[in-house]
């Protein structure tokens, strides 16, 4: 049991793997932000974002690393949508599922928001989050319908995107303060594999001096079955000297390849091998900055949910938002049919290219499958962004009577947005069966869902 007096705490918005979009910062710095006279006060739950709550001045006042019945001493700052941010200066009473953080940085870097959570206890959180989206829904039988999370190990993470700075005298890598633009410098990080960690202990030497002083954005890490694919935001095209520079960096850290995002666009720089992931035995090449799950072990266990919600069904298969083939050709593996939808041609290129699944490109958002179209399938596994799928789930409802579309598997990592979806096909007609999260965000309030839904009539 940790100390009851915690450090102040400046910290963390969250930068992950899981990410979808990448985003290129141009040096506009923002104000942090201000916080009062300290309060004490009573913790009374955890909020969507595992921030603790307490009433306060007529309203909710969110209070980071703090857990359920503790009292703390906080310092109200920022409002918010739904309440007052806070910092927390001091635990005066610890809650029996308080730990002590794994990592000395916890509370500084961004990059975790619960690592004072016990894990057996953040489970049972996170499982309660999805029952509580599905009761708000309408869901009386929540409990019923969620089973007991699988939990995925910290050290896993193979994909992890960085905030960077150029100093004159030196190169900041590490994750960002909570919301905060300053960065937390670190070379290691227990969240992410020992391959990445073998490499961000030695990236700040290596691009020191080959970034424009100045410069700043993201550089995002991916371990890839043949070897570690890196991009680095740079404001402008390199000089011949740093091209060179960059480029001999890949070859001295064993990379498998090196990109560079300029204005948004990312190209190769130096490439010794191409790397790939297998999904279904099956190797794909990983363009660069592609979506793919956090972790193998996380992706494993979301393949093998979605294969055993389709067991028992015969004839095609459609796996919309597909990204580079993750379920898509796990499924095809099984000898099923599989016609495959993602709105990035960088992602379907690839997985067309398997010659395994049909792919194509399409925006789902703005042009969902017709009825018509899905009435040609037997399945639908979805796989949506945080957004979810409210368009394609609208367009359920439009399917004839006697149409052969018989089962949903859906994979979601939002609980809000997932409980609307669902509510949206329960009304399309389709009975939800079951929920199993899957917990491959270790220490942090994300979490993943697999559901399975049947047709009623």
């Amino acid at each position: 049991m940790p100390p009851s007096r915690s450090p102040r705490s400046g910290s963390p918005s969250r930068r992950s793997g899981s990410n979808r979009k990448q985003s290129t910062r141009k040096g506009v710095r923002h104000a942090e932000p201000s916080f009062g006279a300290p309060v004490e006060v009573t913790i009374e739950r955890l909020g969507a974002r595992g921030d603790g709550i307490a009433a306060w001045n007529d309203g909710s006042l969110f209070v980071p690393f703090s857990l359920p019945g503790e009292t703390v001493r906080a310092c109200p700052g920022p409002k918010r949508s739904d309440g007052v941010a806070a910092r927390l200066e001091e635990v005066l009473t610890t809650a029996a599922e308080r730990v002590e953080a794994p990592c000395p940085l916890f509370m500084s870097c961004g990059g975790c928001t619960m690592q004072h959570f016990n894990r057996t206890a953040e489970l049972a959180w996170k499982r309660d989050t999805v029952v509580e989206a599905l009761t708000h829904r309408g869901y009386d039988d929540a409990e019923r319908l969620v089973a007991a999370p699988v939990a995925i190990p910290a050290a896993s993470r193979r994909r992890a995107s960085l905030s960077y700075r150029q100093l004159r005298e030196r190169f900041v890598l590490g994750f960002n303060a909570r919301a905060s633009h300053q960065i937390i410098p670190l070379d290691h990080c227990p969240l992410v594999t020992p391959s990445l960690n073998s490499v961000l202990s030695r990236l700040p030497a290596a691009l020191h001096g080959w970034v424009p002083v100045g410069a700043q954005g993201d550089l995002t890490m991916t371990d890839s079955d043949s070897g570690l694919d890196l991009v680095l935001d740079l404001p402008e095209a390199p000089d011949m000297a740093a091209y060179q520079g960059l480029a001999q960096i890949a070859e001295d850290l064993d990379l498998a390849r090196l990109s560079l995002r300029i204005n948004g666009e990312v190209e190769p720089l130096a490439q010794r091998r191409q790397p790939v992931v297998h999904f279904g035995g099956i190797a794909v090449s990983l363009p660069p900055a592609a979506f793919l799950q956090p972790s193998r072990e996380g992706e494993q266990a979301l393949q093998k949910l979605v294969l055993e919600g389709l067991d028992g069904i015969k004839g095609p298969v459609a796996d919309l938002f597909c990204g580079v083939g993750t379920f898509a050709l796990a499924i095809a593996a099984q000898g099923h049919s599989v016609s495959a939808y993602d709105h990035l041609a960088l992602q379907t290129g690839p997985l067309r290219s398997t010659g395994r699944v049909s792919a194509q490109q399409r925006d789902l958002f703005r042009q969902p499958l017709l009825n018509t179209e899905l009435a040609q399938f037997t399945a639908l596994v979805i796989d949506p962004p945080r957004a979810g799928a409210k368009e394609q789930c609208e367009e359920m409802r439009l399917l004839a009577e006697g149409t052969k579309l018989q089962r949903i598997v859906m994979v979601s990592c939002n609980p809000a947005t997932f409980a609307r979806d669902c509510r949206l096909l329960e009304d399309a007609g389709f009975a939800l069966q079951k929920i199993t999260p899957v917990d491959q965000f270790i220490w942090s309030a994300h979490l993943e869902v697999v559901a399975l839904f049947d047709r009623m009539r």
